[in-house]
């Protein structure tokens, strides 16, 4: 990747195959079935190569979720637009210019689905959404804060880690927030995506 260059983010859509349909659905009604699938992609590769030489190691990740939603909804209503982008800033996909391109690929492939002679008869139509777009947090402010966090190594007795509520051993690598407060690396890096506070203590990171 040259320069400042971000990857376009990517968004496919499908029918779901060989999918059961519940056969309790009210007469007259029809819903979605809708499975988004979203992978974050982080760049800032020099950042991240230092993060993990201190023993902290976080990749990209991916987030999937299925949604019920009457398919008036998406095909009838004037609010299609919104409940489309409801469903993607539940998955932490961001309702931005770069993005607006999805909500219309999902909006005309649920149209697709529906006007296909083959699903005339499902009550429950699948519809798939897979999508790949840059991290929300993938910014060199929020890397600096979290590689700034004092890296430790636990002696003298283990300590629990109170986000997974695992053991931290004797000998093993921890991360100590400013408030004293020691996680295990990928729980608290996990934590700091959604919130800056101690998980703890509730102290916020300065």
């Amino acid at each position: 990747m040259e320069g400042d260059e971000l990857p376009e983010p990517v968004c496919e859509t499908f029918q779901i195959q060989d999918f059961y349909q519940p056969r309790m659905v009210s007469e007259g009604f029809r819903f979605y079935h809708l499975e988004v699938e979203v992978e974050f992609v982080y760049l800032l590769p020099d950042l991240a190569s230092r993060f993990a030489a201190q023993g902290i190691i976080h990749t990209s990740k991916r987030e999937k979720r299925a949604f019920l939603i009457d398919a008036g909804a998406l095909l009838h209503d004037p609010r299609a637009k919104h409940v489309v982008r409801d469903v993607l800033g539940e998955m932490g996909v961001s309702s931005d210019g770069d993005h607006e391109f999805m909500v219309e690929k999902i909006l005309s492939h649920a149209i697709a689905m529906a006007s296909d002679e083959r699903n005339r008869d499902l009550k429950v139509l699948p519809m798939g959404v897979s999508i790949s777009c840059v991290d929300p947090h993938n910014d060199e402010e929020w890397w600096s804060m979290v590689e700034g966090l004092e890296k430790v190594v636990i002696s003298g007795k283990p300590t629990d880690c109170a986000i997974c509520t695992g053991e931290i051993g004797v000998g093993s690598k921890g991360a100590r927030m400013p408030c004293s407060h020691v996680y295990h690396g990928d729980c608290i890096v996990d934590w700091l995506e959604d919130s800056t506070e101690c998980p703890s203590c509730m102290a916020k990171l300065p």
